[in-house]
């Protein structure tokens, strides 16, 4: 998510854990993430929102590394 971020232009805050459910993260980013994949201890980004961003320019090619990901809206 680091590297999507800075390719994106976002100021996402990382002190605060992208899974955690606080705030920040399921408000103003929308990213949603699955931490009950059998056979894994880690949470999983699933889906992001990022439309209405003000983004511009292609979706950066780190992308792939979020295998789990299952929706994309843009």
């Amino acid at each position: 998510l680091i590297k999507i971020g800075t390719k994106l232009g976002k100021k996402w805050d990382f002190s605060i854990d992208p899974c955690s459910g606080q705030s920040g993260w399921t408000n103003e980013n929308n990213v949603t993430c699955d931490c009950n994949i059998s056979n894994d201890t880690l949470c999983h980004v699933t889906a992001m929102a990022i439309q209405g961003s003000g983004l511009h320019g292609p979706i950066p090619s780190e992308i792939r590394l979020l295998d789990k990901m299952i929706d994309l809206c843009v």
